[in-house]
This record gives C-alpha cells, sequence and structure tokens, in this order.
C-alpha cells in the first residue's frame, strides 16, 4: 500500500526563505528579518507574508487582486506554492496599504510581515523553501528500510526531477500542451488541454471532455463544461463565437499558465535526460553525479558545454521530434525560451525526521520530516524518492 502525504493540509507545510531573512513566518508570525535596508518615503510596494491553507497558488492572486480592485500584473511573488498544503511566503502589491490587505477577509488566507519597500518582489528572489512534511501509511516492518535510505540521502542527495506539480497533479497535461505551444501547433496545444482526461476528475468533467474529443462541436461543449474550468470555459467560449480560430482562442488564456506550459515541457525534457544519465551502463561514479548538471533545453542552448550528458539529450531531442530552435516561438515570441541549466543532485539541509504511529490510518506508523531545499527542488520529490517502489497517494 502506498504512502500518503498530503492527507489534510498540515501534512505539507511550506515556508519560503528569502535571501535578507531568514524564514518568511507563517502561523506564528515570527519575525526573523537580517539587514533589512532602510524604507524610503517614497516606498510603492508593500511587502508582507501570505499564508494559505488549502488553496491553489493562481486562484489566490485572483481572487485578491479583485478585492483589491487592481490587476494580476500588480501582485508579485517569488515563485508559486502546493495547493493542498499550507504555504508560507513573500508577495508584494504595488500602491496597496496594510490596511487594505487585512481588510481582504479571504477564508484560508492569513497576513502578516507587513513592510513597505521601494520594489517589487522579483520572480525567483527566494533562495530556499523550508518543509514540514507528514507522510503517512508507512508500514511498521519497513522502518529499518526508511532509515537508511534517510541517510543515504543526507549522504548524497536525490536525483533533482521535477516533481509532478510541474505537470498538473491532476492531469498531466501541461508538458504536452507545451510541447505543442514549442512547435507552434497552437491548435493541437489547445484540443490536448481541452481533452486529456484523468480518472481522479469527476465523471462529468471527464464526460464533456470526451464529448469535445469525438465532436469538437464547441458550442454544445459551452453548456457543458463546469464552470470551475476557468480556463477551459474561456477557450471553449472563443472557440464557439470563432470556430477555428485556435490563435486568438490561446491568446485569452493568461501568458503566464502558457509560459508554464513551455517550460513544463522543458522540465519534462530534463526529468527524461536525467532518468536516462543515472541509468546508464556508463553512468560515472556518485562522485561525479553529484557535481553534474544537465541543460533545461531552450533555444540558446549549446549541448557541447554538457559533454556528460549530449549524447542522452540529442537522442531524446530526435525522439520527441523537436530542436533546440523550437523553442524559439515564432507564432508567440513571449513563449520563447532561452533555456537553462539544473544540477542533477539537489541535497537537502538540516534534515531531521522521527517516527511515530499514525493516528489517521490503524496499524500505521508516520515520518515526520523537516528539511530546507534550494528553490526550484520538489519536496514531494524527495519524499517519492525514499518511499518504497516510488510510490506516492493523497
Amino acid at each position: 500500500m502506498a504512502w500518503r502525504i498530503k492527507q489534510k493540509p498540515e501534512d505539507f507545510i511550506v515556508r519560503e526563505v528569502l535571501p535578507d531573512e531568514i524564514e518568511a513566518s507563517w502561523k506564528n508570525k515570527i519575525r526573523q528579518i537580517h539587514g533589512r535596508p532602510p524604507v524610503k518615503k517614497s516606498a510603492r510596494y508593500l511587502w508582507f507574508t501570505l499564508t494559505k491553507r488549502n488553496m491553489d497558488f493562481f486562484r489566490t492572486i485572483e481572487i485578491m487582486a479583485k478585492k483589491l480592485h487592481v490587476s494580476t500584473r500588480l501582485v508579485s511573488y517569488s515563485g508559486t506554492k502546493d495547493k493542498r498544503a499550507v504555504t508560507s511566503q513573500t508577495i508584494s502589491v504595488l500602491g496597496a496599504e496594510e490596511k487594505d490587505i487585512l481588510d481582504l477577509k479571504i477564508p484560508g488566507l492569513e497576513f502578516s510581515d507587513f513592510r513597505p519597500r521601494n520594489r517589487p518582489v522579483r520572480l525567483g528572489e527566494h533562495h530556499a523553501n523550508r518543509f514540514a512534511i507528514t507522510v503517512r501509511n508507512v508500514t511498521p516492518s519497513g522502518m529499518k528500510g526508511v532509515k537508511q535510505r534517510l541517510e543515504k540521502l543526507k549522504r548524497h542527495g536525490m536525483i533533482n526531477l521535477f516533481g509532478e506539480q510541474r505537470f498538473g497533479s491532476v492531469r498531466r497535461v501541461n508538458h504536452i500542451a507545451g510541447k505543442y505551444l514549442a512547435m507552434g501547433d497552437v491548435e493541437n496545444a489547445v484540443c490536448s488541454f481541452l481533452t486529456t482526461q484523468s480518472a481522479l476528475e469527476p465523471d462529468r468533467t471527464r464526460a464533456a471532455r470526451k464529448m469535445v474529443l469525438e465532436s469538437a462541436n464547441f458550442r454544445l461543449a459551452a453548456n457543458k463544461f463546469p464552470a470551475s474550468l476557468r480556463f477551459e470555459s474561456v477557450l471553449i467560449s472563443h472557440l464557439a463565437k470563432n470556430p477555428g480560430d485556435y490563435d486568438g482562442a490561446v491568446r485569452r488564456l493568461p501568458l503566464r499558465l502558457l509560459k508554464m506550459f513551455v517550460h513544463a515541457y522543458q522540465a519534462h525534457i530534463w526529468n527524461m535526460a536525467a532518468m536516462e544519465y543515472s541509468n546508464s551502463a556508463k553512468s560515472p561514479k556518485k562522485q561525479q553525479q553529484e557535481s553534474a548538471v544537465i541543460p533545461l533545453v531552450g533555444y540558446k542552448t549549446n549541448l557541447a558545454k554538457y559533454p556528460a550528458v549530449k549524447g542522452i539529450v540529442e537522442g531524446i531531442l530526435v525522439s520527441e521530434g523537436v530542436k533546440t530552435a523550437s523553442f524559439r516561438n515564432k507564432k508567440i515570441p513571449e513563449l520563447s525560451s532561452a533555456g537553462s541549466a539544473r544540477d542533477f543532485r539537489s541535497f537537502p539541509k538540516n534534515l531531521e525526521y522521527v517516527f511515530a504511529r499514525d493516528e489517521l490510518n490503524k496499524g500505521r506508523m508516520k515520518i515526520v520530516l523537516d528539511f530546507e531545499l534550494g528553490k526550484g527542488s520538489y519536496g514531494t520529490e524527495l519524499i517519492r524518492q525514499i518511499s518504497p517502489g516510488n510510490t506516492l497517494g493523497d
């Protein structure tokens, strides 16, 4: 039976760590700020700590912006956070006052640590995330093996794979749509996003997706899709009024969402390369692997700079039918991605863990872990890589 994470939101706590802070406070609102620069009278941005419980990140930003009567573009953040969790991170809003934020009164959200600044929070500004994760439904007889894997992870780190959230926790579709966008095939990008089904979705939603797949009747689909599927509804509404205008439909979606799709495809390629590199018969010793870097392929990627994985990545690109140049998007230039690089291994800092009786699952044990990972590394992946058979359930 699979381990369970996020059986309740409090089982997965994430606290963002900014460079000028020991950590963003969350439930207890402890302020531990280092080297805070003096605030000028001209400070236009309000920084604060946002703590959310069991709420989608982008939906949270949309609700906040709507209540503040501002564009979501005026709300800045360093990174996104999980939905089914208790997460804490720093947000900034242009022109907001502390009272404006406190008056929001949104269930599931808390606001604290207000400080005016002269600039917005920048994307990717945090340098780490602190995790407190409770893993449940652990077999008591397997505790010895778990401890051995945890101690090994302390020494050698984990393969720095992108977690399932990158590709879609309910529907693994983000990278599929991203591939089509990178190739300039907007119609298939839209259709894959609308019609890819998941057993985790309600019957009504799966039936609506199947109907679009089989008939492409967007007028009829407009009455079938649940209103809660905001992005699907935007696409279908446009296509019902403008048959065949897939380019126009996709431009109705937020740019951040479209970029997320492309980045998910880059992450998919990276994961395949990392696993092949790890499993290769010619794979170097762990000491060499620990310092290895694998490219996140983009139009500026020079594979010759990555000799250890050059052949692997080239083979994956051929099998995928894409090139590095594919990521220079001529149809939607804003979706072009130059690429970057990512460490093959990630090393958790200050990893601590305890075993205890699982009060939610009779006859089972739980593991309570506390650790820090650099930005872009996934706490869910750490748990998956120490679990028997690498399987997890929610």
